[in-house]
Parts: structure tokens; sequence; C-alpha cells
């Protein structure tokens, strides 16, 4: 029998608050793995969205899992 493991992902949601060049403030909820420092959250957000100011706030919001892969099995019902 297989283990929650093999299909899910512990991961780590955060609330995270940035401001752009244009100084326009964005708030997002943003999922990251859970061996992720605060310094590769950080990096990540200025590397991955485009025109970023600063990182204005990253704040762990909850535990979740996520899917490993495309798993398509019998419904719930």
């Amino acid at each position: 029998m297989k283990k929650i493991e093999d299909y899910w992902n512990d991961v780590l949601i955060y609330s995270v608050v940035f401001t752009t060049i244009e100084e326009r403030m964005i708030s997002k909820i943003l999922i990251f793995p859970m061996d992720y420092t605060m310094e590769d959250i950080h990096t990540s957000i200025m590397t991955n969205f485009e025109n970023i100011k600063c990182v204005d706030s990253v704040d762990e919001y909850m535990f979740g899992m996520a899917l490993k892969n495309k798993t398509i099995g019998k419904s719930a019902c």
C-alpha cells in the first residue's frame, strides 16, 4: 500500500507583499517547498517576478500539501 508521501509534497504557504518599480504594492499568497529559507524565498520572488523594487513582507500562513504529479485516480464518491 502506498503512503501519502508517495503522492504529495509538504509545502509552506506564505502571505507576501512586495512593491513594484512603479510603486504599486502587491499582495500574493505563494507556495514554497518546506526546505526554502527566507533568503531563498526573497531571491525567488525577486528573480521570478518582473519590475520588483523590494519585498516588503513574507509571513508564514499555513502548512499545505502539493500533488507530486498528475495522478488521476478514482473519484471521492
